[in-house]
């Protein structure tokens, strides 16, 4: 899509998204989570059922931040506080990690998918999650 690589394109829909440093539980209610998950699974490939599971098993939710010895997993993927410091260089936030949805299945997509290209296994891209 006009010469832009993928990585570029994440960072642009990310820093689209526009999210304020600490949202407003209005501001988490009003994102439409259903067509999130299939825009994300639309630009990234992903199997729907594979990006559902994988927020069942993280179990997180929006606002959710759970301490571990030295870092924190946090929203509704459950992303380690290492993980998003790692994607700072393509817009990624810690706000936006912990209480957009939208953000963060979108995320988890990219790496998925990034994730899957690299082993050649949805499954291999799950354990690398």
């Amino acid at each position: 899509m006009f010469g832009l690589n993928r990585k570029t394109l994440l960072a642009i829909a990310i820093n689209a998204i526009a999210f304020t440093p600490v949202m407003a539980a209005a501001d988490i209610q009003q994102e439409n989570t259903p067509a999130c998950i299939n825009h994300t699974v639309a630009t990234w490939g992903v199997p729907r059922e594979l990006l559902l599971a994988v927020h069942k098993i993280e179990g997180g939710k929006p606002g959710i931040i759970a301490r571990n010895k030295t870092s924190y997993d946090m929203g509704p993927m459950q992303f380690n506080s290492v993980t998003v410091a790692s994607l700072a260089k393509y817009g990624v936030t810690e706000a936006h990690m912990t209480y957009s949805e939208c953000a963060s299945f979108y995320v988890a997509g990219w790496m998925l998918a990034n994730s899957a290209r690299k082993f050649g296994d949805w499954l291999l891209a799950v354990d690398a999650y």
